[in-house]
Formats: C-alpha cells, sequence, structure tokens
C-alpha cells in the first residue's frame, strides 16, 4: 500500500482498538480519528480516491462524529456507551478489516524500474490502413483502424510527465475486469498506475539507429500488457512498436471517442472445429496484416515522411518480433511472409491458426519460444511438437516452472488474487518478470545487436526455474 493509506489504516485501527479496550479514555482519544480524517483528506489529494478504501473512508467520517459528540459534552464521558457508538465501533469491526483486505488484494500496481541506461519515451497514434476492409465490423465498407504506440530511448526534461499504464481507462477498466471475471468497477484503480516511460518525451540519440522490435498481443489481451516487458526492452536501446488488433483486443478506444470491444465472433468458440480453425486462421492473417501495416508505418517515419520524434532512429535492417498466445502465432505467420523479421521470439504460443505449408516448413529467422509449464501439459504442447523439428534455424526453447498462461504478461501484477483466480501459477510474479526480461533481452542482443550471450548456451544456476533447450541448425 502507498505511504498515506498505510498511516490513514494505522490510525483509523488505533482508533477502533483504544475504544474497545480502553475504557476510561483520556480526552486526547479522540484527536485520534479527527487526525485520521486529517491523513484521508490528504492522502485523496495526493495518492488520490480509490474504491478499496471506500468502507475505511465510511466509517472513519462516523468515528469523527462520535468524537465531536463526545467532545461537546465531558459529562458523557463517564456514562455508558450509546446504542449509537455501539453500531459505529461495531460496524468498524466489520469495514476496517474489509477495506484493509481489499486494499491489500487489489494494491496499486507498480512497474518495475527497467535497468537499462536509456530513459523510455512514448506515444500513441491513430492509423488507417485504406488498402483494408475491416472484416469484423457491421460497417460496410470501413477500412481497417488501429491504434498504434511507439516506446523508445528518450531524454526527458523537467517538464515531461510519466505515461499512465492505460489511457482511457473508463472504458479499459471494465472491459478487463470482465476478462478477468471481476466486477466491472474492481480495476478502476489502474488508472493510479504511472508507467516508467515519459509521454512524448525528446528521443535520445546517443546510440541510434536502435533495432525495431514488434509486438502482438493474444486474444482479448492490449498493446500495453507486457509493459513491462517492453520497457526494459527500450532502456537497453530497442525501439518497440504494438497496436491493439481491433476487435480482438479486449478494447480498442480511438482518438475520437469510439470505444471497439472485442468481437467474440471473430473466434467463434460454438463451432465445428474445422469452422473455428478456419476463423482462427484467418485472424491471424489480419493480425499479421496489422503488423505488416506497423512497420511499413515506422518505415514512413524512419524516412521522415511520417512527422514523428523517430525519423532516422531505427535500424530497420534489425527488425524483431514477438507475441504472446496468439500474438506468438501471428509472429510465426508474419515473419514466414515478411523477410524484414531478422528474430522472432514467442510465449506460449498458439500454433493452430499457423498455415499448414508454415508448420510444414518453419521459418529461417533464429526464434526463441518460451512456454509456461501449464503450457506443456495440454493440445498446444503436441503442436509446437508438430513445428518445431521443422524449423531450419536456431531454435531456442524452454519452459518456466511454477508458471501459467498469463504470467507471460502484467495481468497478474494487477491484483493479488491473480493465483486464485487462475492467472498465475505459483512462482512469485516478479521472479517470473526477471526471467522473462533477462532471456528477451539475451536474444534479441544476441540475434539483433550481435552480442553474444551465455545465457542462451544452456541451462543456468541464477534460473533453476527454467528448462532450457536449444538447437543449432
Amino acid at each position: 500500500m502507498r505511504p498515506l493509506e498505510t498511516v490513514f489504516l494505522a490510525l483509523s485501527s488505533a482508533s477502533l482498538l483504544i475504544w474497545l479496550f480502553w475504557r476510561k479514555r483520556p480526552r486526547d482519544f479522540y484527536a485520534i480519528p479527527i487526525l485520521a480524517l486529517l491523513v484521508m483528506v490528504f492522502q485523496l489529494i495526493i495518492e488520490r480516491y480509490r474504491w478499496q478504501l471506500l468502507p475505511v473512508y465510511a466509517i472513519t467520517g462516523a468515528m469523527v462524529v462520535v468524537s465531536f459528540m463526545r467532545l461537546s459534552s465531558l459529562s458523557q464521558e463517564g456514562k455508558h456507551r450509546s446504542w449509537w457508538e455501539w453500531l459505529v465501533y461495531g460496524s468498524a469491526l466489520l469495514l476496517l478489516p474489509l477495506g484493509t483486505f481489499l486494499a491489500i488484494a487489489f494494491p496499486i500496481p507498480k512497474v518495475r524500474p527497467s535497468s537499462g541506461p536509456y530513459e523510455v519515451g512514448t506515444f500513441s497514434l491513430h492509423l488507417v490502413d485504406e488498402s483494408r476492409k475491416e472484416i469484423y465490423s457491421d460497417a460496410s465498407n470501413s477500412a481497417r483502424e488501429l491504434m498504434a504506440q511507439f516506446w523508445y530511448p528518450a531524454n526527458p526534461g523537467p517538464e515531461d510527465v510519466k505515461a499512465p499504464y492505460m489511457s482511457d481507462i473508463e472504458a479499459g477498466g471494465p472491459a478487463v475486469a470482465g476478462k478477468l471475471n471481476l466486477p466491472k468497477f474492481s480495476l478502476n484503480h489502474i488508472a493510479l498506475v504511472t508507467t516508467n516511460a515519459f509521454l512524448e518525451a525528446p528521443i535520445d540519440k546517443d546510440g541510434a539507429p536502435f533495432p525495431l522490435l514488434l509486438f502482438s498481443h493474444g486474444w482479448g489481451g492490449m498493446r500495453v500488457q507486457n509493459t513491462s516487458q517492453i520497457e526494459e526492452l527500450v532502456s537497453h536501446g530497442y525501439v518497440v512498436a504494438a497496436v491493439d488488433h481491433t476487435y480482438g483486443a479486449i478494447f480498442t478506444v480511438f482518438p475520437d471517442g469510439r470505444v471497439v470491444l472485442q468481437n467474440r465472433e471473430a473466434l467463434p468458440s460454438d463451432v465445428p472445429d474445422d469452422e473455428y480453425e478456419q476463423a482462427a486462421e484467418l485472424l491471424v492473417s489480419v493480425w499479421s496484416a496489422d503488423l505488416k501495416f506497423l512497420l511499413d508505418i515506422a518505415a514512413d517515419m524512419n524516412e521522415g515522411i511520417i512527422d514523428s520524434p523517430l525519423m532516422s532512429a531505427m535500424d530497420l535492417s534489425h527488425v524483431g518480433v514477438f507475441g504472446h498466445s496468439t500474438g506468438g502465432g501471428t509472429t510465426v505467420e508474419f515473419c514466414a511472409h515478411d523477410d524484414r523479421c531478422t528474430a522472432a521470439l514467442g510465449m506460449d504460443t498458439w500454433l493452430l491458426p499457423v498455415s499448414d505449408d508454415i508448420i510444414e516448413s518453419g521459418i529461417p529467422q533464429p526464434f526463441m519460444f518460451m512456454h509456461s509449464e501449464g503450457w506443456t501439459q495440454d493440445e498446444h504442447w503436441d503442436q509446437f511438437m508438430e513445428f518445431y523439428p521443422n524449423m531450419p534455424g536456431t531454435v531456442y526453447s524452454f519452459s518456466i516452472e511454477g508458471t501459467r498462461h498469463y504470467d507471460f504478461s502484467d495481468i497478474p501484477l494487477l491484483s493479488a488474487l491473480a493465483p486464485m483466480l487462475g492467472l498465475k501459477g505459483p512462482l512469485d510474479g516478479e521472479r517470473v518478470v526477471t526471467i522473462v526480461n533477462a532471456y528477451t533481452l539475451a536474444f534479441f542482443n544476441q540475434t539483433l545487436k550481435g552480442m553474444p550471450e551465455s545465457l542462451l548456451s544452456g541451462s543456468n544456476p541464477d534460473y533453476p526455474e527454467v528448462i532450457f533447450e536449444f538447437r543449432e541448425p
């Protein structure tokens, strides 16, 4: 919890405990709930309101009312406690623990600091691909629209501010909460989360041009879902670009205020297997085209055709692609068809939608496959084992013990309830981030920057959770 929240809860709890167990309370006791109220006011101003503390806000106000009524007549001090005092403090016995539990179960997430020498900047932009029609919308003849975000090494000034983790939280919070089977309001506190990235900060061109990485989220994901991983890469000298795959992302918000939610009919679950596979293949082909369009836009930025801070900042002869789940399958599909892809990484790569000819021939680029422990124990593993032997190039493959599918995203960091909701495995979330970031950085350093990385040579005692394998051509 945040500092003022901790002090506020401590003072409110002290008020309750003294009232319960200190029968002959001195007059000064009544200053404690009043002090708690003052701290609450500062907490609301400085740290800002969040719904998890609403029970404590309410009961603290009630205890202050009781205190003022006591102070208004000292003669009442020796009398028995009245029914309304019992009501207030009896309610506090329920509401204080409830508010404390909610504050701990739904903390304000912190994006871990990046370890590289560069600060991080970011900006978003609205893209329209006039060459493609939107097939997942009822609107006729509408072009494919995307929201994209770039992260890059930055040189922020004192006036630059940190970017929020999730913009447009009014639309995004309920959508993400629904995906996690939580009440719609339960993730509104994400509005209080800031990232390490500075919004539209000037670029730091020391060391430029930087390799470009494209990120593809999973079905029902979002472009910011791997912010910790993305910022770590950028801090070590990469530019990263990602899109919300419209109608496949959990939500997409456009600058004019339109909110586009995930279209579940794009990947229907109540159809025969062959129809489902056709829908999946179509989806991944659309997402692959999204990445191609994003890379084309980046190239125009690099040439100055599109105005942006990234002119001449990207090394487009060294382009990496990485994705999670459906985004991992998109990574395979894209790199098979676009030779601008130099290296690729997939996290719990969903291979069902990948074209049969690609499964049979593999793709030539160096590839790293990260698997959660759960992913190696179901039908996804059979698909991988069909594809893996056909890869002609260098392939790294490993699983991480104690992890589940969503451990390869920031989602488990949003709530301490993540393990109970089946969103992560037993391995500590911070430890998972450490492992994923270390291997991601090592892979792209070696394949895109030509920096030999001992971490990729086999099992490493620093990461005993990793069951590692690699194969050279």
